[in-house]
């Protein structure tokens, strides 16, 4: 299912005629970049990729925001196949260069950053392995804990906890 149809409905909402998104979209990518990056000149959400608003609240639309990559991917290379994330070749996350971008899985895009995925230990040194490591469910999927930081963790709580109480 291509997001872009999905998107269809915030692009042009009823009775009100919208500046074209495309015209709002190219007017903000920057092409001239030295490693041939496409520069998205635009907001940029917290997380750190560009995004643009779409829709309205006139005409009983909502107001939405999409990632501009992954919009640029769709409009220029095609629909995303489902499950799939966009991962930044270049690492720059306000790159909108199609020849930067490729449909990965969650996993292999994670492995391919400088997230957790490739560490073998937790910042404190204590292996990721079956026995000292027990996995959490978290809003991107599932994290790594490290059983031993955890139950120092719990101890501090615990004791604090306790001197708390007998204030």
């Amino acid at each position: 299912m291509s997001h872009l149809k999905d998107w269809q409905q915030w692009l042009r909402p009823k009775g009100v005629p919208p500046k074209p998104l495309e015209d709002r979209l190219w007017s903000k990518v920057q092409k001239n970049s030295p490693n041939g990056c496409w520069i998205w000149t635009g907001g940029v959400a917290n997380h750190g990729y560009g995004e643009i608003g779409v829709g309205s609240r006139v005409g009983g639309a909502k107001r939405t925001k999409l990632l501009v990559h992954r919009l640029v991917y769709e409009l220029l290379v095609g629909e995303i196949p489902d499950g799939l994330d966009i991962d930044h070749l270049c690492r720059n996350k306000i790159c909108v260069n199609p020849a930067h971008l490729e449909p990965v899985t969650r996993r292999e895009n994670l492995a391919r950053g400088n997230g957790n995925i490739t560490k073998t230990h937790c910042p404190q040194g204590h292996p990721y392995d079956e026995a000292n490591t027990y996995r959490k469910k978290s809003r991107y999927g599932f994290q790594r804990i490290c059983r031993t930081c955890e139950r120092r963790r719990q101890r501090r709580y615990d004791a604090a906890h306790r001197a708390f109480k007998n204030l």
